[in-house]
């Protein structure tokens, strides 16, 4: 569902900023190594598909997050237990180490809560970040490992006939349609979903997502247009083992709305 509160950060990577809001929260970052810092070719490159876990200080257990970070330095990551909160941003790398001056505490309910970021990355292997508030304290830790699946060539009709379930809630699903790009729609108790996807570049394997969200009316199911909240963002595939899928979608409206989701790829019906 749609979240109405301010974007709520998780620290699932170094990278954090602007939100595609229009609300400028970066630092400067290409995720490549240049920009942001001194540059040079012994630069790290935070670009690619990281999966891993966040744990915040003094708390027993960890929250897993999965997400992607452009060559551009956009970077948009799912988290928490079923993936259904959001990060989004910029950030900025120096040799093996990424900073951001602005980032925001994890699964908070009251809005941001500013601090900063600062750890280490190497290239296709390890993104470890440190959360800390402005008095510097330690907030949360994380350890992110590269997915290699990220160079595989993307291809839409592969996600085609396939069904997918929310991880978070079982009546959300849906099949993807050989439409003009790859078509979705879902439900839950209170809105309709409706999206394609579409490739955007054709040697990384993600997908730019392109979603309408529409709010019931009051008492009924009819659809009024001034309900609709359009996100933008993307799509990508994690691959636990060949039997084993995972396909996150992951966007943000401009009034700082957000959609984020895992859905695990059943078999395609006969």
């Amino acid at each position: 569902m749609i979240n109405k509160y301010f974007l709520a950060f998780f620290l699932a990577t170094a990278l954090v900023g602007c939100g595609g809001s229009g609300e400028d929260l970066s630092s400067s970052f290409n995720a490549d190594g240049t920009g942001g810092g001194s540059g040079g070719p012994s630069n790290q490159s935070a670009e690619g598909l990281w999966s891993g876990e966040i744990k915040k200080t003094g708390a027993t257990d960890a929250m897993p997050s999965a997400g992607i970070v452009l060559s551009s330095g956009d970077y948009y990551f799912a988290t928490g237990t079923n993936y259904t909160s959001l990060i989004v941003g910029k950030g900025s790398t120096s040799g093996s180490t990424f900073t951001s001056d602005k980032a925001y505490n994890p699964d908070n309910s009251v809005g941001f809560i500013e601090g900063t970021i600062s750890g280490t990355v190497t290239t296709k292997s390890k993104l470890n970040p440190e959360l800390k508030d402005t008095s510097k304290t330690l907030v949360a830790s994380g350890a992110l490992n590269y997915l290699s699946s990220y160079t595989n060539t993307p291809a839409l009709n592969l996600l085609y006939g396939f069904n997918y379930t929310s991880t978070a809630d079982s009546n959300k699903n849906f099949t993807f349609k050989p439409e003009k790009n790859g078509g979705f729609s879902f439900t839950d108790e209170i809105c309709i979903y409706s999206g394609t996807l579409s490739t955007i570049n054709g040697s990384k394997n993600y997908y730019s997502m392109s979603m309408d969200i529409y709010k019931y009316a009051a008492n009924n199911c009819t659809l009024t247009t001034k309900d609709k909240t359009p996100m933008n963002g993307y799509a990508f595939i994690k691959e636990v083992s060949e039997a084993e899928k995972y396909l996150y979608l992951v966007g943000i409206s401009t009034d700082n709305k957000w959609f984020s989701g895992a859905f695990k790829q059943n078999t395609p019906k006969p």
